[in-house]
């Protein structure tokens, strides 16, 4: 009975592994300019200019946009040592490896209590991959890999903490390191919260994690004094994302839904009924983790609009970095509904649905593959502007002009 449970669990990590390494694969081959001739944020080119005039402990304390992101600081600190024109090939690479490892982790053997088939979780991975759910700079690009680093930390809360005193201690400090690099992991904290409730040998696990969440809060997250505004505003705000950015955008794609004019409400409303009914279905660890995803939807879609200055605009096109740890967590959220389902059925109907899942997933793809074009030429002027950088800081500094590099229509960046 062990050797036949121990040559399972190598089989799932086998299964674990392949699926990140076809994951990575989809991740590149989407967009592949953008790892070869990375191109930049505003925020990547303003964390770049950062590591160009800083070092020692103010790379990897830096506070961008309000928030520490320690994980992200420390990459870039590392990266920072690299000559400037390889430093955006680093982020790339860092990010597209932890987008990659973001999207496979269900996969992983920790969620066989959700679903029980490993060739199902590694399909379901597959399947959140090819869905368009960011763009190419999303995945390629050092600045948000803070978002992947929150999904990964709201994923694994989703079940109980590893066995044994070593992995134990070991997942607490990986957890912590994830909390302490993204305010958007801040959406599992309700999790864990209800874990130590209904689970007391893990109360002092799950509460410690709580206490370094609050901790970020109060020492690594700046006050928004000015943030307040209409509750209403934001209400109106967050049921538009919701049903717009979240569930149709999840279904049909996000250069596809806008033609469902007035209907996304109605279209919205089915899906999320239909996915209720679902969830109510599932035996019992499955609908726990399902409540634990809807939670995570819900907290992190709040975040956003509480985030943002201009949510209430009526136009909902603003970063999909905004919505990308809700989509992905709606799609499993519909995986794990849809594959409980696909268990009680024939050989022939599993088939079928599987291919009708995996083809709605490529049309996916193609229906926004835009997002994810990037020109060869912008990320040839970021290596032009790297290296003009990285020679005016040897010149004496009376000698030095100014450096610019520009994106039409969208920033401008200036190296004094």
């Amino acid at each position: 009975m062990i050797g036949g449970r121990r040559a399972g669990e190598r089989g799932s990590d086998r299964t674990w592994i392949a699926t990140f390494l076809l994951v990575a694969f989809v991740v590149v081959a989407r967009a592949p300019l953008a790892f070869a001739f990375p191109i930049l944020e505003a925020d990547d080119g303003v964390r770049l200019l950062y590591c160009a005039e800083h070092s020692g402990l103010d790379l990897w304390t830096w506070r961008h946009m309000g928030y520490v992101s320690l994980l992200t600081n420390a990459i870039t600190a590392l990266a920072a040592g690299a000559p400037a024109g390889l430093q955006p090939i680093l982020y790339a690479a860092c990010s597209g490896a932890v987008a990659a490892l973001a999207l496979s982790l269900f996969a992983a053997r920790r969620f066989r209590v959700v679903v029980r088939d490993d060739r199902v979780r590694a399909g379901l991975c597959l399947m959140v991959a090819l869905a368009p759910h960011g763009y190419a700079r999303l995945v390629a690009a050092a600045m948000w890999m803070h978002v992947n680093f929150a999904l990964i930390a709201a994923l694994l809360a989703l079940t109980p903490p590893a066995k044994g005193r070593r992995a134990r201690v070991g997942e607490f400090a990986l957890v912590a390191l994830l909390t302490v690099s993204s305010p958007w992991a801040l959406v599992a904290v309700p999790l864990r919260l209800a874990q130590a409730w209904s689970r007391p040998r893990d109360r002092t696990f799950q509460l410690g994690l709580v206490g370094v969440a609050a901790a970020y809060v109060l020492f690594a997250v700046a006050s928004d004094p000015a943030g307040v505004r209409d509750p209403l505003l934001l209400a109106g705000a967050y049921a538009r994302l919701l049903a717009q950015r979240v569930v149709a955008e999840a279904i049909v794609g996000g250069v596809a839904w806008p033609s469902l004019g007035a209907a996304v409400w109605p279209f919205a409303l089915l899906v999320v009924a239909w996915t209720a009914h679902g969830v109510a279905r599932l035996p019992g660890r499955p609908r726990r983790a399902a409540f634990g995803l809807t939670a995570i939807v819900l907290g992190a879609s709040a975040l956003a609009v509480l985030g943002r200055e201009h949510m209430g605009m009526p136009d909902m096109w603003w970063g999909n970095r905004y919505t990308f740890v809700q989509r992905v967590c709606f799609h499993l959220l519909l995986g794990i509904v849809l594959a409980h389902r696909v268990a009680a059925l024939g050989s022939a109907a599993r088939r079928n649905l599987v291919a009708i899942g995996i083809g709605h997933a490529f049309a996916l793809a193609v229906v926004s593959g835009e997002l994810y074009r990037t020109s060869r030429r912008d990320g040839e002027k970021v290596f032009a502007f790297l290296v003009a950088a990285e020679q005016r800081l040897q010149d004496m500094p009376h000698e030095r002009a100014p450096l610019r590099l520009r994106r039409p229509g969208e920033w401008n960046l200036e190296l004094r």
